[in-house]
C-alpha cells in the first residue's frame, strides 16, 4: 500500500499543477483504499497536516462524501455542498476554515483511488459547471492508474509482532473480549490491554476496528 500511495501521490502532484491553472482550490488530499481490507492511506498537497490527522481519526465518519458513503464499485464525482452535514462535521470544517470539497473516486481492481480538492471560505462553492472538467481529470487518472505497479497479491503483509502479540491479535480478530483473551493467555486484563496498546502502536492502527480490518485475513490464515 505504501508504494502504491507513493505512485498515486506523484500522479496527484502533477494533477495539482494542471488543476490549479483552471480550477481554483486551496489544497489536495489523495488517498488509496484497499477494498478487501478497508484500509486507507492518505497523502496531502498543501493541506494542513493537523486537519488530515483530525479527519482520519474521527471526522471522516461524518463526511457525507467519504468513500464509504458512496457506491463502492463505481467511479464518482461528488461535491460536498450538495449534501447535508451534521453539527460535528460542520464544526470540523469551520475549525479548519474549510468550505467545500470535490471528491473524485476511481476504482481499479481491488483498490479505490481518490482525489479530494478542498476550498476554504475565500473561494466559492464547487458548481455543476466544474463537473465536466473534473470528469476529464478522472478519465486521465485512470490512464495513469493503469500504468501503476499494483501489488501482485492484495493481502496485507504480516505485522512485525512478537509471538505473544500475534497470538493476542489472532484472538482479537476472533472477536474475543479482553476477559476471554486473558483467560486463554493466562494473564490479567491489564496485561491484555498493554499488549493491545503495543500492537496498535506497532501496526500504526488507531483503534481495534482498524486493526481487525487491516489484519483479519493474515490472522485467520495464521490460525491454520
Amino acid at each position: 500500500m505504501e508504494k502504491l500511495l507513493q505512485q498515486w501521490h506523484e500522479v496527484c502532484q502533477d494533477f495539482y499543477q494542471v488543476l490549479a491553472l483552471n480550477l481554483p482550490f486551496d489544497g489536495l488530499l489523495c488517498f488509496v483504499t484497499d477494498r478487501n481490507t478497508q484500509t486507507n492511506r492518505y497523502a496531502q498537497v498543501f493541506v494542513n497536516n493537523d486537519s488530515v490527522q483530525e479527519y482520519t481519526a474521527f471526522a471522516y465518519q461524518y463526511d457525507p462524501v467519504h468513500y464509504t458513503h458512496l457506491p463502492q464499485n463505481e467511479a464518482s464525482i461528488s461535491f460536498l455542498n450538495q449534501y447535508s452535514m451534521n453539527e460535528t462535521y460542520l464544526s470540523f470544517l469551520n475549525f479548519f476554515n474549510f468550505q467545500d470539497s470535490a471528491e473524485i473516486i476511481t476504482p481499479h481492481q481491488n483498490f479505490q483511488f481518490g482525489i479530494s480538492l478542498v476550498r476554504d471560505k475565500l473561494h466559492p462553492l464547487f458548481q455543476s459547471s466544474d463537473y465536466a472538467y473534473l470528469e476529464a481529470i478522472q478519465k486521465l487518472s485512470l490512464h495513469f492508474i493503469g500504468k501503476m505497479e499494483l501489488p501482485a497479491n492484495n493481502e496485507q503483509a504480516a505485522p512485525a509482532l512478537t509471538k505473544k502479540e500475534m497470538m493476542i491479535l489472532k484472538m482479537l480478530c476472533m472477536g474475543l473480549s479482553n476477559q476471554e483473551i486473558a483467560d486463554q493467555a493466562f494473564c490479567s486484563i491489564t496485561t491484555v490491554k498493554t499488549y493491545v496498546s503495543h500492537i496498535l502502536y506497532k501496526t500504526e492502527c488507531k483503534n481495534r476496528q482498524q486493526l481487525i480490518s487491516k489484519y483479519y485475513p493474515v490472522a485467520m490464515k495464521s490460525l491454520h
